[in-house]
């Protein structure tokens, strides 16, 4: 361990640092949200699914809801489900250099690209199908190309950690 930068030989935070107790602190603390919001949306999904609020959505024009809503829950449950997944690596290893956080980077950064896809699809149906027209498309447009963008950004975050992994790996067998 170098004393002078409380970092190990290899360049992570050593065990008893307070930076590696402040990130596994806050990892478990996000660790935590996530699984609080996966509960929420998991109680929302069922909610949705109920008979008479399945009646209640039947009865307005757009029948195609339901699915949709329950196309969305599955979508943020699996985003949840990666995060919290990959606050646990962080709230039990030493650093971010671990190729489990590499993969779930990439699989959030895929969902984070196929999300705006989906909404953009389901826009451009309701556009041509519903009476909402492109005014709504129109408008939610900006927000959709922002979310693909913070979509490509992760997935090339992900990329990044698998190197610093390859990269780490190699220089553990060198020393």
């Amino acid at each position: 361990m170098n004393p002078e930068t409380s970092h190990s030989n290899d360049g992570l935070p050593a065990s008893g640092s307070p930076r590696a107790g402040r990130i596994r602190k806050m990892s478990r603390l996000l660790q935590l949200g996530c699984r609080l919001l996966l509960g929420l949306l998991l109680l929302a999904a069922v909610g949705v699914s109920v008979p008479p609020i399945q009646a209640l959505l039947a009865g307005t024009p757009r029948e195609a809801y339901f699915p949709a809503a329950l196309l969305m829950h599955l979508y943020w449950g699996v985003v949840l489900w990666l995060l919290e997944r990959m606050f646990h690596v962080f709230a039990r290893q030493d650093g971010v250099f671990d190729r489990r956080c590499a993969r779930y980077l990439k699989w959030l950064g895929g969902l984070f690209l196929a999300g705006p896809g989906i909404q953009l699809l389901f826009l451009i149906a309701g556009a041509t199908i519903g009476d909402t027209g492109y005014s709504v498309l129109l408008v939610t447009l900006p927000a959709i190309m922002g979310r693909a963008l913070l979509g490509a950004c992760v997935l090339m975050l992900g990329w990044v950690v698998e190197e610093g992994c390859a990269l780490h790996e190699e220089q553990a067998l060198t020393v």
